[in-house]
């Protein structure tokens, strides 16, 4: 207990204090990972849980068809990563020989008997958890590192990008009605782990990668998008770009061509952003990207809450056309009139 106790903690401490300060270890370990032959996580059953569901369902009362429910669906959930995972990888991770990739379970990884292989790993999740108020967030991670018991020493370790289940935690009157509308689109979908927010990450985490062995020096996250977006910039002129409707302020959805006026803009639903990326359209595509997480109080109540940077991708190139630093603990998960405005001055 006392240990499970301080690997939460140290969790927590890591993630707020630490940011997007997403290599851990050596760029010299970084070049030796790319030598090595890959594994990647897979989810596999707590047999402990569909336990539990099965002797509930087995009492037959009224809840029986509701813990059925809750059972198909976490079979579901791991049957669609374990599918999609395979799908992604072999086509969108580079740093390593994927012709002979090992799939692992979770179990497997922690008896550590994978001796040089370079570990890819997208199914755990990072819990924050607030001791004092008894409080707990989940905030799911990628890592990057050698086989190892311990998912914390991973050579790189950095937030999963979530390019189309944003909620924000605040809303105004004008942005509850998209709120609905997107839970409605999602609520029997996969959420984070969906197959466009795994392609997604693994192109940035790779891009950061290659930047920081490239420089051979370790590289701020603000620094490597901010780069890449002079370099791309240009490629906003002309261009749509899709933004999910519930990540866009209510009050300047009147607005937002003149805020951005060197590019056309559609506000689109959660599954067309989705196609965007799953079918590598030549379109862009604005999304937030979580810097950190921070604590924050409020009517006695205690909350953990995202600051985000913003950015505009490109959905077939992979490559950042636009970006905008995070602008402090009032950088929500949508976007508003001053990122837009910032968004529409990326090359002068």
């Amino acid at each position: 207990m006392k240990n499970t106790l301080f690997t939460l903690v140290f969790a927590f401490f890591c993630l707020i204090i630490n940011g997007q300060n997403c290599i851990k270890g050596k760029i010299e370990e970084l070049s030796q990972l790319k030598e090595k032959p890959l594994a990647v996580v897979l989810y596999e059953e707590n047999k402990d849980l569909v336990k539990k569901l099965g002797k509930k369902i087995a009492k037959n009362n009224k809840k029986s068809e509701e813990y059925k429910k809750e059972l198909k669906e976490y079979r579901d959930f791991i049957s669609y990563f374990n599918t999609t995972i395979k799908e992604v990888v072999p086509d969108y991770w580079t740093l390593n020989d994927t012709k002979n990739i090992k799939y692992i379970t979770e179990g497997e990884l922690t008896k550590d008997k994978l001796k040089n292989y370079a570990i890819l790993n997208l199914t755990s999740d990072v819990i924050i958890t607030d001791l004092e108020f008894l409080t707990s967030q989940k905030n799911y991670v990628i890592t990057y590192g050698a086989s190892e018991k311990n998912r914390n020493k991973a050579v790189f370790q950095n937030y999963l990008t979530n390019v189309n289940y944003n909620i924000p935690g605040y809303a105004d009157k004008e942005l509850k009605k998209s709120i609905e509308k997107l839970k409605q689109e999602r609520q029997n979908g996969p959420k984070y782990l969906s197959k466009e927010n795994l392609i997604v990450s693994l192109a940035l985490a790779q891009k950061y990668i290659e930047k920081a062995i490239e420089l051979n020096n370790k590289i701020s996250f603000e620094d490597f998008a901010g780069e890449e977006m002079k370099n791309n910039c240009s490629q906003l002129e002309g261009k749509t770009i899709l933004f999910q409707e519930a990540i866009v302020h209510g009050k300047i959805k009147n607005e937002l061509q003149n805020l951005l006026p060197t590019a056309k803009i559609e506000l689109v639903s959660t599954d067309r952003i989705a196609q965007a990326v799953d079918n590598n359209e030549d379109i862009l595509i604005g999304f937030p990207v979580t810097k950190k997480f921070v604590k924050q109080k409020g009517l006695g109540v205690m909350s953990v809450i995202p600051v985000t940077h913003k950015m505009i991708m490109n959905a077939k190139t992979k490559k950042i056309v636009a970006f905008v630093p995070h602008s402090g603990i009032t950088s929500y998960s949508y976007f508003k009139k001053k990122d837009f405005k910032k968004l529409s001055e990326p090359c002068k």
